[in-house]
């Protein structure tokens, strides 16, 4: 029998739901507490879409450029996703800045975005902020061969390059580079026309040590949302990580990349030579 139905990117899919999610806050007819739920349910799912379904698009696309493959393909799927986020993004904030906020405000809760404090409100947040937050707020060096651990998984992190006090008179500091963790290992995601050479600058590391760190040559072609790791690679994946399925256009190099660990100990568990290319459905162990 034949069957004539279609279908379509399984990626689009799931975002069509998440929308449905999204949609969920504008009933009225829920506590307006509920509704903020369900904002940050879209958010929190939309999050864990963009580790996970999005960033295996990128290595997809990383691997066939560095196989010299078209990877038009994936560019498209990647594009059709970013133009749905984009538009969801759109609708998350109308409703936000249209329903939820005037909703708060007529039960006399107060959000400040860009805005001044109140003077009636002013004392409370010095002193909350004082009491409650200033005391975790603590600069953390990254120095070579030296750096601890301290980054935790779902918080925002900032790199900044210190600056002599005649640097300071001459520019203001800035915040230069958000900071991520996966597997243990810090990294930065590189930006569109990015380098090495701008995230060395960036983030203070030297740019071999970064080449060195993320096993590439001198001039490879970073693409926006590749990770760029700052620390060295481990010699095995973390639990529960334990074999990997090769998908098709990955690479020994992007399968590094995504589970952190070192390509020659990549090889090595797996018994194979410099020269293998894993194809579609060949299992390599982690760990």
């Amino acid at each position: 029998m034949e069957n004539n139905y279609s279908y379509f990117n399984r990626d689009i899919s799931w975002l069509s739901f998440n929308y449905r999610v999204l949609l969920e806050s504008e009933d009225t007819s829920l506590p307006i507490y509920e509704r903020i739920k369900f904002l940050s349910i879209h958010a929190s799912n939309l999050e864990e879409f963009y580790e996970i379904r999005v960033a295996e698009h990128r290595n997809t696309i990383l691997q066939k450029i560095i196989l010299k493959e078209d990877p038009s393909e994936s560019e498209q799927i990647l594009d059709a996703i970013n133009a749905e986020v984009a538009r969801q993004q759109q609708e998350f904030f109308r409703i936000f800045q249209t329903q939820i906020i005037p909703e708060l405000e007529r039960k006399n809760i107060v959000i400040y975005m860009n805005d001044e404090p109140k003077p009636e409100h002013r004392k409370f947040l010095k002193t909350f902020f004082e009491e409650e937050i200033y005391p975790f707020v603590e600069p953390v060096m990254l120095l070579k061969n030296d750096i601890r651990f301290f980054i935790r998984d779902n918080r925002l992190y900032q790199v900044a390059q210190p600056q002599t006090q005649t640097q300071k008179k001459n520019k203001k500091q800035e915040l230069l580079r958000d900071v991520y963790r996966t597997h243990n290992l810090i990294y930065v995601v590189a930006k569109a026309d990015d380098s090495f050479d701008q995230i060395a600058d960036d983030t203070g590391f030297k740019v071999k040590d970064l080449i060195k760190f993320n096993e590439v040559p001198a001039n490879f072609p970073l693409e926006k949302g590749d990770i760029v790791y700052l620390e060295k690679k481990k010699t095995k994946a973390d639990k529960p990580y334990f074999e990997h399925l090769v998908k098709i256009g990955e690479s020994m190099h992007s399968i590094s990349q995504q589970y952190g660990i070192q390509l020659k100990s990549l090889y090595k568990m797996n018994k194979k030579s410099s020269d293998y290319v894993p194809t579609e459905g060949d299992v390599l162990r982690l760990r």
